[in-house]
């Protein structure tokens, strides 16, 4: 258990897109065969007291970054595009888009697989890399509760009968043992940020000469931290936690949204039972939510706890001549999970943003015990 002795610092960095309208209609994730381009990006990235970040390898570290600064991060240009597309993770790192139905997988998870070859490029979610350093040793890096998502709704009237809960356009909620017919629903908002998770991959930081070395020389650890969280919709909410969100977690929902929608209009080949227990089995199961994002006030607390606040990095690397600052590296990952019950092809015509706040302490020190 973490105790935080002192606010150090907070970062939050704002995205925001929107997505061209898809012409085209399909049935499930795993058939979509177009993409999702962004039609208009705007983004800032600022830290506050204590803290800088790098998005361009360690080379400059800023306290504020522009929109271009952020697109070349993701892009490789300013003025570059961004590309959606619904793909699944079992481990936050790897991004696969295509689930081989034709695999009778046995009960008790093994036998699902994926259409050979079929990863996904990072043109397909977003992926960046951040360099962050601190003057304070061991400080460690949480995601704060001032992170959120948000879209605005995509207007989708099914050709399907399936359950699934929604808001009408009276913004009520239909949500328990709603029933969707074609002949009887009006049509109603799908929300992309519904489907969005996020992971955070640590990286550990060799010895280092005095300058920073590049990310083909580091090591990816298996610490990934995965966050799925319930977004914000300000047209629904006011900007209050989404009650209607239909949540993947740990395993595929198989009664309510996607599964029973793609079922329904493919009967001659669904998606099995086995398969679905197979998929779920390998799912990551550990999914972090909004429950486990830390307070910022809480940085400055000594007498406030964390149990379950995951710490994302631990600054800790220094240069051979060292100038004053301690040092770590992530790779972020943003992508749309097409396992989550709210994974309608429709989600990808509408816009999103995002709002990442990172927070640092370090930890409280541990109490010495006389012999």
């Amino acid at each position: 258990m973490t105790k935080l002795t002192r606010k150090l610092f907070i970062s939050i960095l704002t995205v925001a897109f929107a997505f061209v309208t898809l012409g085209a209609t399909t049935f499930a994730w795993f058939t979509l065969t177009t993409t999702a381009k962004v039609q208009t990006f705007t983004g800032s990235m600022s830290t506050g007291t204590g803290i800088e970040m790098s998005l361009d390898g360690g080379v400059n570290f800023k306290n504020y970054f522009s929109t271009g600064e952020i697109l070349k991060a993701i892009t490789g240009a300013a003025d570059g595009t961004i590309v959606f597309n619904l793909c699944t993770s079992l481990d936050g790192v790897s991004m696969y888009k295509h689930a081989d139905l034709s695999v009778d997988a046995p009960t008790g998870g093994d036998g699902f697989a994926f259409s050979e070859g079929e990863i996904v490029s990072t043109s397909d979610y977003i992926k960046f890399d951040v360099w962050f350093r601190s003057p304070t040793q061991n400080a460690r890096i949480y995601l704060l509760t001032d992170t959120s998502t948000a879209s605005t709704g995509k207007p989708w009237k099914p050709d399907g009968t399936f359950e699934y809960g929604y808001y009408d356009d009276e913004e009520t909620p239909q949500f328990s043992s709603n029933i969707i017919s074609p002949s009887t629903t009006a049509a109603f908002n799908v929300y992309l940020a519904d489907t969005l998770r996020m992971s955070f991959q640590k990286y550990t930081v060799p010895t280092m000469g005095d300058v920073l070395p590049s990310p083909d020389n580091l090591t990816a650890t298996e610490d990934v931290v995965i966050y799925e969280l319930d977004p914000s919709i300000s047209e629904r909410t006011s900007n209050s936690s989404n009650p209607k969100n239909h949540r993947l977690d740990t395993d595929i929902v198989q009664n309510i949204g996607m599964v029973p929608y793609y079922n329904g209009k493919n009967s001659a080949k669904p998606i099995k039972q086995d398969f679905m227990n197979a998929v779920s089995a390998k799912l990551p199961k550990k999914i972090y939510k909004n429950s486990d994002l830390v307070e910022a006030s809480a940085l400055g607390d000594p007498g406030e706890e964390h149990a379950d606040a995951p710490v994302l990095l631990e600054l800790t690397a220094v240069k051979t001549n060292h100038d004053g600052y301690y040092y770590g590296f992530m790779q972020v990952r943003i992508w749309a999970e097409g396992w989550d019950p709210d994974a309608f092809n429709a989600v990808l015509g509408a816009s999103l943003s995002i709002d990442l706040a990172f927070g640092g302490a370090e930890p409280e020190p541990e109490a010495v015990v006389e012999p």
